[in-house]
């Protein structure tokens, strides 16, 4: 039986139920007896026209395309993300003042710091960066950290080139005092200089390298050996100056430079 049957109620709500199904279709009359409300007397049984009143979205002649795009809505996707900028190098640019950030520097790697201190200072002399800013920077002991030492020498002998391009007291220690000319300049040098020179003893030796007696002059070698025939000379009772190799009386002729000097025992006790 129908669904708006009320099972032996009276006529009356039969009457209206029946009425509203007719009137409004069978789907529409159920969905107003559940809620308990009649169809507008307006729409009732217009087909297309909700009872709402309100205009439909869908289209009147046939059923809602399925196209997801057909209720698309404007929008725009925005990030709330920051911009993170690129690192700039250190040399952006040739014809651009090179960095005097110590931190930046001191980051760079030895054959890029070699390269930035020469352009450094072909800066200074054409006045595009202070004497004392790139002072600031190369006295540091930082400067000289991680670099080989071949690399180090070109770096000092670049900075002593062009000390004239800064004042008396900064000339004084970039000669002087500075860790880059102390690691790699004159002094270090010198000290190497000083330490591989001959002197009381044996010099040290190489790795793998056999160390040899130094070489003595020839005049130390006369000197021995007129000391020691001088000496063989007050033991006989002899005086004057001993005789030569002819047999004739004067000095002891010098040995030659290829001689190979013997040793000679001492005076008897």
């Amino acid at each position: 039986r129908p669904p708006f049957s009320t099972g032996g109620r009276g006529e009356g709500v039969r009457a209206r139920a029946r009425g509203a199904w007719e009137a409004d279709g069978a789907g529409r009359g159920v969905v107003a007896l559940r809620f308990g409300k009649r169809a507008s007397p307006g729409h009732a049984g217009t087909p297309g026209v909700p009872m709402s009143g309100r205009s439909s979205r869908r289209r009147p002649d046939g059923p809602e395309d399925a196209n997801p795009l057909n209720r698309r809505l404007p929008a725009e996707v925005v990030s709330r993300r920051r911009r993170v900028a690129l690192p700039t190098a250190v040399e952006a640019a040739e014809d651009a003042p090179v960095t005097l950030d110590r931190k930046a520097v001191f980051a760079l790697k030895p054959p890029q710091r070699e390269k930035w201190l020469k352009k450094a200072l072909k800066q200074v002399a054409d006045s595009q960066i202070r004497s004392s800013d790139l002072y600031d920077v190369i006295a540091s002991t930082r400067f000289a950290e991680d670099i080989p030492y071949k690399l180090g020498q070109k770096m000092a002998r670049a900075v002593q080139q062009q000390l004239s391009l800064f004042s008396g007291k900064q000339q004084r220690f970039l000669s002087a005092e500075a860790t880059l000319v102390l690691k790699f300049g004159k002094a270090a040098q010198q000290g190497a200089d000083a330490s591989e020179a001959p002197g009381n003893g044996w010099a040290a030796p190489e790795a793998g390298v056999v160390a040899a007696p130094p070489q003595t002059s020839a005049e130390e070698m006369m000197a021995r050996c007129r000391a020691f025939v001088r000496e063989r000379m007050q033991e006989r009772g002899e005086a004057g100056e001993p005789e030569n190799s002819n047999g004739l009386d004067g000095p002891v002729a010098a040995p030659s430079a290829t001689a190979t000097l013997v040793a000679v025992p001492g005076p008897a006790a």
